[in-house]
């Protein structure tokens, strides 16, 4: 038996209260019949008094009430086990960590070991499902009982490359456990490092765990130094270094180009530094650029970070002007250069320059539509037809004209002058459309002058005027398409060339029109890289092992290509071949691990009815606790029936001494 709330026995010495009521006053003296007092000398009386308890029966009730009404307050419970709660073989789901941080030495064996020890601690009739911390959805197994085919996988596990995410863990644990009719016990094993936890922490409650068990197999922050970054720096490269828990320290980094050592030197470097090489020379098209720090720090695994330099000339772009040193050519070079030298602007001036050498390209730029001849307005037309892309813009030249050139749409007669008014503003923008899908901030441009045209059916609106004008609308036309924005680009009509919007939109408009997809050259382990399907195939990718990652078949589909081993990746498609440079994700590197109120927190979140304790090895366990049966119910019973009985007992005792 125990007591939930054990102070409330102090009442017990109420009893005191009712013992002292019922002693009291007698006198002593004999009384004897007397015929007359009269004769007789007066003296003193000698009365003696002692003190008695009367009505005990009453005063045993009253004190039963009072300890009835104290152990109640107490709250008493009985403890047994029952058949319905006796332990009975339950599911265990072993997670072991085995992601970067993992790689410190003597980490994975202190792993195997605790994974050995809660093994060997289960009941030889519980199941258990053993997995992977970092990949739960391929690496799990069916739950077993064999403890020879645990032991014999727990030997064969070994920390890997990639980042390990409570939030989503637990997320695959929930979905390991759903074909279980019970909840499971969890047991985790990791060096719970503080960069896993995500963001909400609701995120860490597996719903379908009955019970958590943590086991940290380090608490002690390592100090760690990683290569944060390459980059491109003027004519060199700038490799960022960046330090967990670490104090100021010499460095040393080496640097190579296509397997040729560029560079080999020293630094300082405490919690972040920059070593920058100057005058390092790049090969035409992709240079593969390898940073390894040489130090013996806990990780070694982060020390090296690889980086793809694309040296590939600028892709040339056909501008179609009257004006070689106009200001629409100064304003898209520069926004060109702005946003990484990917394109080369070729003016092509009216008059000097051979129609039939815009089929070599596959987009072009027209300054002023209004400006075009016959001839070229045909050529264009045929290049269109042809599949070519056209981006136009317009101006003053159409001054009494009543059709567009290229796609002939009418001219309204009240194209609106210049406005010493309010601005005309920018009313819907189609940001569902890829060239406008990543910029931003067509509403702050001030539009003082445009082009007023009437829409065709084929005409798709990409930005609409306030009047419900069009500012800018595609039309496609034969096999290729035209984007006509409806103003120019000498900063009379409109300030769109200064905005920053205009660097994006025209970088996006060479990504759209060129039909040449810039690849993202830089992906972190755990990555998918896309391969759209085209000409009829996706392409092939080769790993940093020179294994081929797709089938025959597979090259024929599109695919996402799961990006495991960090290092370079070869990939060919029909566009042609390029390389990616695939590094460990950083958050990997910091090794500072969660502190001991998190653990505990989480722990006590997930405990399903069950006390935490921890047990000889430090690590954290659930123990059943047997169910309680409460008494206190049947004590309040018995209390009034109590208060009835010395209600009673009392009125008796009281009517007896009134007819005295």
């Amino acid at each position: 038996m125990g007591l939930i709330a054990p102070l409330f026995l102090a009442g017990v010495l109420a009893v005191a209260l009712p013992i002292w009521l019922h002693r009291l006053e007698t006198e002593a003296a004999n009384r004897e019949r007397f015929g007359s007092a009269m004769l007789l000398d007066p003296t003193e009386q000698r009365v003696h008094v002692r003190r008695a308890i009367k009505y005990r029966w009453l005063l045993a009730l009253r004190i039963l009430l009072l300890l009835l009404l104290a152990f109640a307050f107490a709250k008493p419970f009985l403890t047994r086990v029952t058949p319905e709660t006796a332990p009975a073989a339950r599911t265990h789901l072993i997670a072991v960590d085995t992601s970067l941080s993992m790689n410190e030495r003597g980490a994975v064996d202190a792993a195997k070991t605790r994974a050995r020890d809660v093994i060997r601690a289960l009941p030889v009739d519980d199941a258990i499902v053993f997995i992977d911390g970092v990949t739960p959805e391929t690496g799990g197994h069916d739950p077993v009982g064999d403890r020879a085919t645990l032991d014999n996988r727990v030997t064969n596990l070994s920390p890997g490359v990639a980042r390990l995410e409570f939030g989503r863990l637990m997320h695959a644990i929930d979905e390991r456990l759903r074909d279980l009719d019970d909840p499971a016990t969890v047991h985790l094993i990791s060096d719970f490092q503080a960069s896993a936890v995500p963001n909400r922490f609701s995120d860490l409650i597996p719903a379908r765990a009955f019970d958590l068990s943590l086991y940290p197999v380090t608490r002690e922050p390592r100090p760690n130094w990683s290569v944060d970054t390459v980059r491109r720096a003027g004519d060199g490269l700038a490799v960022d270094i960046r330090g967990h828990g670490t104090a100021k320290r010499e460095i040393g980094v080496t640097i190579t180009v296509n397997d040729e050592k560029r560079y080999e030197g020293s630094a300082e470097i405490s919690t972040g530094g920059e070593i920058t090489v100057s005058g390092v020379e790049f090969e035409s098209g992709d240079n593969r650029v390898r940073a390894l720090l040489e130090i013996d720090d806990t990780l070694e695994a982060d020390n090296s970070y690889y980086h793809v330099v694309d040296n590939r000339p600028p892709d040339p772009v056909p501008f179609l002007t009257d004006n070689a040193n106009g200001l629409p050519l100064t304003y898209i070079r520069a926004a060109f250069e702005a946003a990484g030298g990917d394109y080369r602007l070729e003016p092509l001036v009216a008059g000097e320059y051979d129609p039939r050498v815009l089929g070599r390209y596959r987009w072009l730029i027209v300054d002023d539509i209004g400006r075009l001849d016959a001839l070229t307005a045909g050529a264009l037309t045929g290049f269109i037809n042809a599949g070519g892309n056209v981006l136009a813009f317009v101006s003053d030249r159409l001054a009494g004209a009543d059709q567009l050139p290229l796609t002939g749409n009418r001219i309204k007669p009240a194209t609106p002058g210049p406005r010493s008014g309010p601005f005309i503003a920018v009313a819907d923008v189609d940001n569902t459309h890829p060239v406008l899908m990543n910029t931003d901030g067509w509403h702050d441009v001030h539009l003082a002058r445009y082009v007023s045209l009437a829409p065709e059916p084929d005409d798709r609106m990409l930005i609409t005027l306030e009047s419900g004008e069009p500012f800018l609308f595609e039309r496609r036309i034969g096999a290729g398409r035209v984007l006509v924005l409806t103003s120019g680009l000498d900063n009379r009509w409109n300030d769109l060339p200064t905005r920053a919007v205009f660097v994006s939109f025209m970088i996006e408009a060479a990504a759209g029109l060129s039909g040449v997809e810039r690849t993202q050259r830089q992906y972190t382990v755990g990555d998918a890289l896309p391969l759209s399907l085209t000409d009829g195939g996706s392409g092939q990718v080769v790993d940093p092992l020179g294994k081929n990652l797709l089938s025959l078949g597979e090259t024929r589909r599109a695919q996402r290509i799961a990006l495991d081993v960090p290092g370079f990746y070869e990939v060919y498609t029909p566009q042609g071949e390029f390389l990616i440079a695939v590094n460990t994700d950083p958050r990997e590197s910091d090794t500072t691990p969660m502190s001991q109120d998190a653990l505990e927190r989480w722990q006590a979140s997930v405990a399903g009815g069950e006390t935490v304790e921890a047990d000889s090895t430090g690590a954290t366990a659930a123990t059943a606790e047997a169910p309680r049966i409460p008494l206190w119910p049947w004590l309040l019973a018995l209390l009034g029936l109590a208060v009835i009985g010395e209600s009673l007992m009392a009125n008796h005792y009281l009517g007896a001494g009134v007819r005295q």
